[in-house]
């Protein structure tokens, strides 16, 4: 609970910065002097936020290659942040649904629970793609795809023979 109300300054903090519009600039100026996003860089892998670390799922279970069941494009995931999906390309993160682009999907109170946020970036123009994750195992993934609502299962493809 500590470690949980120590956070919970972190982010109002970040989201006042966010708000130009309602704080002075030098607010916004004092608030952006040292990025929180900075700091957290070197306390966690790459593609976790520093609040999904202890969250239901370890982003190290979304890291490799996945196919849509049915399908045979395969998405990377890879443990640096890239990702790599049918000649496109971008990066990906474990990160707080109110840090997403899908945030306007979110329900009330889950402003912490942790999200699979896809953001591709090549081919243009960029695209956002944000998934709760319901299940994860060794060798499948079951997805919410925020927007829609429908569930997606991602497997690991199986090896040419």
């Amino acid at each position: 609970m500590i470690k949980f109300a120590c956070a919970a300054p972190v982010i109002v903090m970040a989201l006042v910065g966010c708000s130009p519009s309602t704080h002075p600039a030098t607010t916004a100026t004092s608030a952006t002097a040292v990025p929180p996003a900075a700091t957290l860089a070197t306390a966690v892998p790459a593609g976790v936020d520093h609040a999904c670390e202890h969250a239901q799922f370890a982003a190290q279970q979304f890291t490799g290659d996945w196919t849509e069941s049915g399908e045979t494009t395969v998405t990377t995931l890879s443990g640096d942040g890239s990702l790599k999906s049918g000649g496109q390309s971008g990066s990906w993160s474990y990160a707080p649904w109110v840090s997403t682009p899908g945030k306007n999907s979110m329900p009330t109170g889950q402003e912490s629970q942790c999200v699979l946020w896809l953001h591709y970036q090549s081919p243009s123009p960029p695209m956002d793609l944000v998934y709760v994750p319901l299940k994860a195992t060794g060798t499948s993934l079951e997805l919410s795809f925020v927007g829609r609502g429908n569930t997606l299962t991602w497997v690991r493809p199986q090896p040419a023979t």
